[in-house]
C-alpha cells in the first residue's frame, strides 16, 4: 500500500460499522461481576443516565486530546533525541503504548484474574479493530480537510515498511487467537520479536520474515485443528446476525 485515499478510508469505516452491527446483535454479558466500581454505579442509574455520562466522557476526552496532543508529540520527540533513538521509530512504537496506557492497565487487571483473564485480550483486540479500521479511515478525510482538496496520503519507503511490519504483527495475532489459545510461549516470542525490532533496527527485515513464516505455521495448525475460531465465528453469524428469530 503506497497511499491512503478517501476511498480506502470509506471502506475501512464501513468495516468498522459492520463490526459494530455484529456486536449489537450479540446477547449482553450475563455476568454482572465483570462490571466493577464506577461502571456498576453508572449502569444502576438507568440507560439514559449511562448514555449521557458516556457522551460527556467522550466529549471531555476529545477536548483534552485537542489541547495535549501537540505537547505530547513534542515531548516524545525530545525523549527520543535524549535516548538516542530515531524520532520516527520511537514515536511509531512507543506513542501508542503511552497514549493507550489506561486501556493497558484495565487489560492487565483482567489478566490477573483466572476467571476473567480472557477479557484482557478482548479489551486489546477490540481496541485494535477500532485503530485499524475507523481511526485509520478518518485520516485521509482529516488530511483532505486540512489540505483543502481530496488528495491521497502518499507514503515513503520507511512508512510502507512500517505498515507491512505492523500488518504482519496483526496477521500473526489474528491467526494465534483463531486457535482459541494464547500461551506463555507465544506471548514471550512476540514480546522478544518486538523488543528486537525496536532496539536493533537493522534486524527489522529479518523480524518481518519471521512474522510471516510464523503466520504460515499458524495457518497449518489451524487447518490441522479445523480452526475453532472460525467455527465460533460461523456460529455467531448464524445464530445472532443472520438468524431472523430474536435471540434472548
Amino acid at each position: 500500500l503506497s497511499h491512503l485515499s478517501m476511498l480506502h478510508g470509506a471502506m475501512l469505516s464501513v468495516f468498522y460499522f459492520i463490526y459494530l452491527y455484529i456486536l449489537m446483535k450479540l446477547p449482553p454479558e450475563e455476568d454482572a461481576e465483570q462490571a466493577a466500581g464506577i461502571v456498576k454505579s453508572v449502569l444502576s442509574k438507568g440507560t439514559r443516565f449511562a448514555s449521557v455520562f458516556a457522551v460527556s466522557l467522550f466529549l471531555a476526552g476529545g477536548i483534552g486530546l485537542y489541547f495535549v496532543a501537540e505537547p505530547f508529540l513534542q515531548s516524545m520527540l525530545v525523549v527520543a533525541v535524549v535516548l538516542g533513538f530515531s524520532e520516527f521509530y520511537f514515536v511509531q512504537w512507543v506513542a501508542p503504548f503511552l497514549s493507550e496506557f489506561p486501556e493497558k492497565i484495565s487489560a492487565f487487571n483482567w489478566a490477573r484474574k483466572m476467571r476473567f483473564s480472557s477479557m484482557g485480550i478482548i479489551n486489546l483486540v477490540s481496541s485494535t479493530v477500532n485503530q485499524t479500521t475507523l481511526l485509520v479511515g478518518m485520516v485521509p478525510f482529516i488530511y483532505a480537510v486540512s489540505l483543502g482538496a481530496p488528495e491521497a496520503l502518499v507514503f515513503d519507503r520507511n512508512q510502507i515498511f512500517e505498515i507491512e511490519l505492523t500488518l504482519a504483527q496483526v496477521l500473526l495475532g489474528v491467526l494465534i487467537l483463531l486457535d482459541h489459545e494464547f500461551s506463555f510461549i507465544d506471548a514471550s516470542l512476540i514480546l522478544l520479536l518486538w523488543t528486537v525490532q525496536f532496539f536493533v533496527p537493522s534486524w527489522r527485515e529479518a523480524v518481518l520474515v519471521i512474522y510471516l513464516l510464523w503466520s504460515v505455521v499458524e495457518c497449518i495448525k489451524l487447518v490441522k485443528d479445523r480452526a475453532p475460531g472460525l467455527k465460533a465465528m460461523r456460529f455467531v453469524l448464524r445464530e445472532y446476525v443472520l438468524s431472523k428469530s430474536k435471540k434472548v
